[in-house]
């Protein structure tokens, strides 16, 4: 969560200054893409809400994910207004995708995933029934290509494959990810383990030695006794042939 926090900024940042660009370069005018800046403007708003919330308090599971789920619906809602299916960016909400499944897993990617592609599928739905405006980049040229089956169905089809393969991908990853950082630490576990082991055999070690050589020492004094004691005995026997003699 913290590293989609940390990354949000810097995706949005770019997605306003490629659409500035089209400004600057006269392919959309500002008003045709206001709903792209406004859109990008809550999602950074919302991540930096977030981010100031997370360093004072404990990050809710619901909340997280409603922080994911609130993105992509600004961001979809954005693309409507651009298009929809006519605008290149359908790619956006997969970066909630991505960025999902690398912190929740593989079945919370697929749940992101299936959300994105039926929240396309509604809105297209809507648009084709003309429950609701379609806000077409093409000037003068509402009825185009978007409603022709041969292109919709395989947009829609490719919105839902790119986002699955990208809960999948990056969900198996992330879980490969989490075993390989469990194993470490375990490792390391172990490792602390026998390293306190072997300090605790060392210090045996060394406390048996300090035992050794105590009595080593006094192995020795006894020795040092015991010639003294001899010694003395041969001074007494010597002294004793000696008056043995002068009698």
């Amino acid at each position: 969560m913290k590293l989609w926090l940390e990354l949000k900024p810097l995706v949005v940042i770019t997605a306003i200054l490629l659409i500035f660009l089209e400004n600057v370069t006269g392919v959309r005018t500002v008003m045709s893409v206001i709903h792209g800046y406004i859109g990008l403007v809550i999602v950074l708003f919302i991540g930096l809400a977030m981010k100031v919330y997370m360093r004072k308090n404990k990050m809710w599971l619901a909340a997280a994910h409603a922080s994911f789920i609130l993105d992509s619906s600004v961001i979809i809602g954005s693309i409507y207004f651009h298009g929809l299916l006519e605008t290149p960016w359908t790619f956006g909400p997969a970066f909630v995708t991505f960025m999902g499944a690398y912190v929740f897993g593989v079945a919370t990617g697929v749940v992101y995933a299936v959300y994105t592609t039926a929240s396309f599928v509604g809105l297209f739905v809507l648009e084709y029934f003309k429950i609701i405006p379609h806000f077409s980049i093409f000037h003068g040229m509402q009825d185009l290509y978007w409603i022709d089956p041969g292109y919709f169905v395989d947009s829609l089809i490719g919105i839902f494959i790119l986002n699955f393969v990208m809960a999948v991908a990056v969900g198996l990853l992330s879980m490969q990810t989490d075993r390989r950082n469990q194993r470490i630490e375990e490792y390391a576990h172990a490792f602390e383990g026998a390293e306190s082991k072997f300090r605790k055999i060392e210090a045996e070690a060394d406390k048996a030695d300090k035992l050794l050589q105590g009595k080593h020492s006094n192995i020795e004094k006894s020795q040092r006794l015991i010639e003294d004691r001899k010694k003395e005995i041969a001074d007494l026997e010597a002294e004793i042939e000696r008056l043995k003699r002068s009698r």
